[in-house]
């Protein structure tokens, strides 16, 4: 028994089109998903997260558009910025109590009499260069000319008279490949 099967209409035909140009939606989180989120979270270019996690660069492209991979993003966003949160309190804490060391050792004659004057000055940069005081570098400013227009026609000179059958001499430029100025 063969049933007549109804010819799609241009609008269904272009219907069909359309479902199939659109991404599908991630039906189900996966470990490859996790791991592109991650390395996006962590600021990785996402040509770079796409090729770490396993993917082509237009196949992160479409995940990145997808509302559920978007949700996990911004999930391991707020992850890593809560970490580095932490982290810079513990930072501040361990900086704190350094500092409060250093300044125990110098208000100690005998332990600050046993630091070296290299210990001492270490101890000034490290705090004027954190304080945005550091020592200012002067710019050398460098001119190099290498005359390439000059020595690529003292080349050519060269090479045509060398290329001449009845050249049995030849004779060099003594230009400098290189002028500092």
């Amino acid at each position: 028994m063969v049933h007549d099967i109804p010819a799609l209409t241009p609008a269904q035909m272009n219907d069909l089109l359309r479902l199939e140009a659109e991404p599908r939606p991630v039906d189900r989180i996966r470990q490859k998903h996790h791991l592109l989120a991650r390395y996006l979270a962590k600021g990785h270019p996402l040509v770079d997260a796409a090729m770490l996690s396993g993917y082509s660069s237009a196949g992160a492209r479409v995940l990145e558009n997808d509302p559920a991979f978007q949700d996990l993003l911004r999930y391991y966003t707020r992850e890593l910025e809560e970490y580095k949160e932490q982290l810079i309190v513990k930072l501040e804490a361990i900086s704190i109590e350094a500092a409060d060391e250093i300044m125990d050792r110098l208000s100690d004659d005998e332990l600050r009499s046993k630091m070296s004057v290299t210990q001492l000055e270490r101890l000034v940069v490290l705090a004027s260069d954190r304080l945005g005081l550091a020592p200012q570098r002067a710019a050398v400013e460098m001119n190099v000319n290498v005359n390439i227009a000059s020595r690529l026609d003292a080349a050519n000179r060269r090479l045509r008279l060398v290329q001449t059958p009845e050249a049995e001499t030849v004779e060099f430029d003594e230009t400098p490949f290189v002028e500092v100025a």
